[in-house]
């Protein structure tokens, strides 16, 4: 029954189904979040099927930055407390709403230092601009990258900051490029050479989805 409200069970590549579908795909997801609530015993069942995609949630209403920046804190919380979900998770959707140029943030406490122990472990750029914040705040796109490096598998990632990318993916074979889609006839595309540095890094990617070029 769960597998029955996965997309990712019934697509062979997630992140390329239509945006038309996406509200839909949510209430699924409500309704498996709902089942994981029940009792222990349907929590082992539903909620590792829960985890199998993951998507930041609004396609973008202009003000979707928020709840975006809220639902992939919750997400990575979860995932890094609990390892088994984020083995559980096999297709992110990681795309930037319009509204989160203007410098989305997001702020929140970390009383367990779990956030600041996967940066000390990631290292680098993403583990300075931790630093620089004192622990406290992180953009969005710091918070899509730590998911990428907390779930490099065979995964399907769509949209995000990927100029600046210098940690090995070894285990990336599906790669999706989705502009920012803004609701309007004029959907935002992007040069594919802004993924170059990321590309370096994936060295046994096999599939290269980019409609939006």
């Amino acid at each position: 029954m769960c597998c029955q409200l996965c997309l990712h069970c019934h697509h062979e590549h997630v992140v390329t189904a239509g945006y038309d579908i996406l509200p839909a795909v949510l209430e699924d997801q409500k309704a498996l979040a709902r089942l994981s609530r029940c009792s222990r015993r349907l929590r082992a069942i539903a909620q590792p099927v829960l985890f199998h995609w993951y998507h930041n949630g609004k396609t973008d209403d202009g003000q979707g930055g928020v709840d975006v920046l809220d639902r992939l804190v919750s997400f990575l919380r979860a995932i890094i407390q609990h390892p088994t979900l984020a083995a559980s998770t096999h297709a992110p959707t990681l795309y930037e709403p319009l509204s989160s140029r203007y410098g989305q943030l997001a702020t929140f406490a970390d009383p367990e230092g779990s956030f600041g122990r996967v940066f000390e472990a990631v290292g680098g750029y993403l583990l300075q601009r931790w630093r620089n914040t004192n622990g406290q705040t992180l953009f969005l796109d710091q918070l899509q990258e730590l998911a990428m490096f907390c779930l490099d598998r065979e995964s399907e990632f769509s949209n995000c900051s990927w100029g600046v990318w210098s940690y090995p993916m070894p285990n990336l074979k599906f790669l999706a490029f989705a502009g920012n889609r803004t609701g309007s006839l004029e959907e935002e595309t992007y040069d594919l050479k802004d993924a170059l540095n990321l590309l370096r890094h994936a060295p046994n990617l096999d599939t290269l989805v980019a409609p939006d070029c």
